[in-house]
């Protein structure tokens, strides 16, 4: 079987709803947090409180789990580095080509979701593996559009495609690597979280035979590009306001960002549609587990460079 993967440098943003948090011991315990001392509790809880005013003070957001996280903190653990990203812009991506994709009469709507070409959310905790569960998402997405169900492991690109996987990488890395050598499932090389050192399993190893370039400035190629494969679409954002973004409901269709600053993040874009009011948008699926925005998925407006 071969597989074609598309990958995309994509500026988009995210969204979800659950019962809100209002304490600092609410917090906590749906968290599952514990910390090593007083000392770092009171640290916590002060940056929990101003998470919770950031969240009352706004729309469109809640309490996530990174509200005991200083801001500094948060970007360091959770999105790209700069000078990745930099660098990222500056590879070759092109002499891959541009995907070859026939124009069609396009759906109001798609959504994989719906189709069942995505698997479960994942949560890649406080390790810079973005680009991982990234690259990951599309090719599962790609394998369920060819009817074949697979759980792959991020856990070896952390540790076998990257030098320092937890500290962010390329996606550009993850696709080389599956195109060379596969990639082992989940069940056989699990996800721990930090780097663990390479593990080359003798077993089954699923492979791509390629991956091309989307038009990230051309609403409709990326259309056509998930009505025609019906699989998920490896994007890098960028975020301008880390607040709205880290705490995002999921309620809302993102339509404004603040572009207080740049940070980078790579996600998987698995459709479109529009709202009631006609405002079009994206559905963007992260790797922040399923309480960020809804259940995992974010909407961000279309026909803009949002976040």
């Amino acid at each position: 079987m071969k597989f074609v993967i598309f990958l995309a440098i994509f500026l988009v943003v995210s969204i979800e709803a659950h019962e809100p948090i209002k304490t600092f011991e609410q917090f906590k315990k749906f968290f599952n947090k514990q910390y090593s001392n007083p000392s770092e509790e009171l640290l916590r809880r002060k940056n929990f409180e101003k998470a919770l005013k950031y969240v009352e003070d706004h729309r469109g957001v809640k309490i996530t789990q990174f509200a005991d996280l200083s801001q500094e903190e948060f970007k360091s653990k959770y999105t790209m580095n700069a000078k990745t990203y930099a660098n990222l812009k500056k590879k070759n991506f092109y002499g891959y080509g541009y995907c070859k994709i026939n124009n069609k009469d396009l759906p109001q709507s798609v959504d994989l979701r719906e189709l069942g070409h995505v698997t479960p959310i994942h949560n890649q905790g406080s390790c810079g593996s973005c680009w991982a569960f990234s690259v990951i998402a599309a090719a599962e997405s790609a394998f369920l559009a060819s009817n074949i169900s697979v759980n792959l492991s991020e856990q070896e690109l952390v540790d076998c495609a990257s030098y320092n996987g937890c500290e962010g990488d390329y996606t550009e890395t993850g696709f080389e690597y599956m195109m060379k050598n596969g990639v082992v499932t989940e069940d056989v090389y699990p996800y721990e979280g930090y780097e663990t050192g390479c593990n080359e399993y003798n077993t089954k190893r699923y492979k791509i035979s390629s991956y091309c370039i989307v038009n990230p400035k051309n609403d409709n190629e990326m259309k056509q590009a998930l009505a025609t494969t019906k699989s998920a679409i490896s994007v890098v954002i960028d975020i301008g306001d880390i607040n709205a973004f880290r705490y995002y409901d999921g309620r809302t269709v993102i339509r404004y960002d603040a572009n207080y600053g740049q940070n980078y993040h790579a996600v998987n874009v698995v459709g479109y549609g529009s709202t009631q009011g006609g405002v079009d948008y994206w559905i963007v699926r992260n790797s922040w587990g399923e309480y960020w925005g809804d259940d995992g998925y974010g909407y961000f407006e279309m026909h803009k460079d949002l976040m």
